[in-house]
């Protein structure tokens, strides 16, 4: 099919513009080592651009049996299949949600800049690289991780109310505070729960310090991962 050279230039302008896009948000994932990176987002974008423009230069050559919306629906469904391919599930961890969500994104990127969309294309992908930088670090400090520990204390010397109030008063937020299993005559058991900011590095630092902030409190003897 023979195209016009402006409506070639126009259509292959959209799909260079669509590289563009995906590779600067391909370059944020890059940067920290995702499996999808650079070249993924790119092709992905520029895939999307692509089927796009094919449906509109067809559209241009006088033929009706291509609708451009349905094309563009089916691009953005199929993309959750290779979504699905960054997704690792590590225990009760699942990891790769943002990357698998970056390069359904990329993909709408990649129609709207195949429609020749051009300022919501770089709008979008500029909101994309806001939302993937600047908030994760934002969403970095309210994550917190629950640490679990086993405090021995001395029975004559312990109350469990007044423990509570100590964790409290030195920070930390309590999960969970009950008597362990495990008991002697000599020394109560309690299991706590606590939340530590997902910043802190180590189990280790975190149970040092924990266990720092517990000489305050006498009756406390020892402290140990539950």
């Amino acid at each position: 099919m023979e195209m016009p050279p402006l409506l070639l230039l126009d259509l292959l302008g959209r799909v260079l513009f669509a590289a563009l896009l995906g590779g600067l948000v391909g370059l944020d994932r890059e940067r920290i080592a995702r499996p999808a990176g650079l070249r993924t987002h790119m092709l992905v974008c520029v895939g999307s651009a692509l089927v796009m423009a094919v449906s509109f230069a067809i559209q241009a050559g006088g033929t009706n049996q291509v609708e451009v919306t349905r094309i563009g629906a089916q691009v953005v469904s199929g993309i959750g299949f290779l979504g699905a391919g960054t997704i690792i599930k590590e225990g009760a961890t699942v990891k790769g949600l943002t990357t698998a969500a970056s390069l359904w994104a990329i993909s709408c990127v990649g129609i709207a800049a195949g429609a020749g969309l051009w300022v919501l294309s770089a709008s979008t992908t500029l909101a994309l690289l806001v939302v993937l930088r600047l908030l994760h670090r934002a969403e970095g400090g309210l994550k917190t991780r629950v640490a679990a520990y086993l405090v021995e204390a001395d029975p004559s010397a312990f109350d469990t109310k007044s423990f509570a109030g100590f964790l409290e008063a030195a920070g930390y937020r309590i999960q969970e505070l009950r008597l362990s299993d495990l008991q002697a005559a000599d020394r109560v058991r309690m299991q706590v729960e606590v939340l530590f900011p997902d910043r802190r590095p180590g189990r280790d630092t975190r149970r040092a310090e924990f266990e720092a902030s517990l000489h305050g409190y006498p009756a406390v003897r020892s402290v140990f991962d539950a």
